[in-house]
């Protein structure tokens, strides 16, 4: 039988080669249910290739074609993946398996090591617990959210991500980031951010494990031209 969304299992070319079941072994199995955790994982992971832009939209996809993707005769609903995605994340794993995959992609050079790029993306949250407000650009007003700090090479691949609230700075979360890249493997990172985080002092700080480029928040053309060519 014809299935539209065949060509998506040329991605399993990657996954097998990242070893993605094995990255997800840590989840333990639970007999009783009809999915285990990487359906749940390549549910998500081939929604987002078909840029289905969220569980709430998955009963707009037909379940059974989808399926396919999965090795199954239908992919989990919407609220099958919320119950599944609630129990995975009771086990506390989320934070390794981030980690997990981005030594592996780094041992297997499917990023470029050279210069890391690390940016803020506000993530508005519609539940119901009452969590830190953020400025939301898409929208232009403060709303209850997350900021997703992403970390990316030169070409705009992500390796790794850290979800943070809204009253945390940017900088030691810069930090972070630099501690993690040397855990992976990275002697001494360099490492490129907006304005957010400026600071002369944490600018000593970070300097001692990496290097980094930046701009400060306000500077004019006259400051810019007293700065030799060379520099």
């Amino acid at each position: 039988e014809r299935c539209p969304f065949a060509g998506s299992l040329m991605h399993n070319l990657f996954l097998n080669e990242i070893g993605f079941n094995d990255l997800l072994s840590p989840f333990p199995l639970n007999r009783d249910t009809t999915y285990k955790p990487c359906d749940i994982m390549l549910t998500l992971f081939n929604s987002a290739v078909l840029g289905i832009p969220s569980i709430e939209a998955l009963k707009l996809a037909n379940a059974s074609e989808l399926g396919v993707l999965i090795g199954a005769n239908r992919i989990p609903d919407k609220e099958v993946m919320r119950t599944h995605l609630a129990q995975l994340a009771s086990h506390n794993l989320s934070a390794d398996l981030v980690d997990d995959f981005a030594r592996r992609l780094l041992h297997q050079g499917k990023i470029d090591p050279e210069v890391f790029f690390i940016d803020g993306h506000f993530l508005p949250y519609y539940g119901l617990n009452v969590i830190a407000k953020g400025y939301y650009t898409v929208r232009r007003l403060a709303m209850r959210g997350n900021e997703l700090y992403a970390v990316t090479d030169i070409q705009g691949r992500p390796l790794f991500f850290i979800t943070e609230s809204n009253e945390i700075d940017f900088r030691p979360i810069i930090s972070r980031c630099a501690g993690k890249l040397k855990e992976f493997g990275i002697p001494r990172p360099i490492m490129v951010f907006d304005r957010g985080g400026y600071g002369t002092h944490f600018f000593k700080e970070l300097g001692e494990t990496a290097d980094f480029v930046t701009w400060a928040k306000y500077i004019n053309s006259k400051s810019l031209d007293r700065i030799p060519d060379e520099s």
